[in-house]
């Protein structure tokens, strides 16, 4: 992360600190990462550097190993594909749900063609818009609503963002498997709020939280092979 206004900054201070914590005082042998922020990859690359250790990242170090249906490949995230690829090799068939900041919807085929899907505002960013755009709604929380229909507005909120955020994720990921063919695919979740989508009543999910991490442990071996 570029170091800009004095707000950048401890922001950058405290991702250190973070990963600090996550090394525990241990030196890696190899680093593989995936991103999509902007200056990241190379903040990580410098902050390794003076220790010898080589940062290896996906869609720059690690390739895509899937066809992707997309008419520039290129523009595909790479977390989607990291995703979708430790997905495929598990299950096969499968539509990936990644539940963070944004929820993705990313369908993959045995055969190994990324065939595209879906991407929407997360639950904690839905829920923040809508408090943005009318303050005067409690903001939502986590708390079961006590019956339907509901009859207080907090219970209102929990019904409508909660419910309808696991429902909009439910019918869009069955759209899109009924439109790719893959509708006896494994439908795996995973991000930050995947457990979140468990708790509000998500259903016929395999949760697989490590899905990210075993797409770049394989792809950080196979890259390993090659060289």
């Amino acid at each position: 992360m570029l170091v800009g206004p004095e707000g950048t900054r401890r922001e950058r201070l405290a991702d250190e600190v973070e990963l600090e914590g996550f090394l525990q005082g241990q030196v890696p042998d190899r680093i593989a990462v995936v991103s999509v922020v902007p200056g990241a990859v190379e903040s990580l690359r410098a902050r390794f550097a003076r220790q010898g250790l080589v940062i290896r990242a996906a869609g720059e170090d690690l390739r895509c190993p899937l066809a992707v249906r997309y008419p520039r490949p290129a523009s595909l995230g790479a977390d989607r594909w990291v995703g979708a690829v430790a997905a495929w090799r598990r299950f096969g068939d499968a539509i990936v749900v990644d539940c963070g900041t944004a929820w993705t919807c990313n369908l993959v085929s045995a055969a190994g063609e990324f065939l595209g899907g879906s991407i929407g505002a997360g639950l904690t960013t839905m829920s923040l818009g809508l408090h943005a755009r009318a303050p005067a709604l409690p903001r939502f929380d986590f708390c079961a609503p006590v019956g339907f229909p509901a009859v207080t507005t907090e219970d209102a909120v929990r019904i409508g963002v909660g419910q309808g955020f696991v429902r909009m994720v439910e019918a869009v990921s069955e759209r899109l498997a009924s439109a790719s063919g893959l509708e006896g695919a494994v439908r795996v979740l995973t991000g930050g709020e995947a457990e979140a989508l468990l708790a509000l009543g998500g259903s016929g999910f395999t949760h697989v939280p490590d899905l990210i991490h075993e797409g770049l442990r394989w792809l950080d071996a196979t890259h390993a092979s090659d060289c």
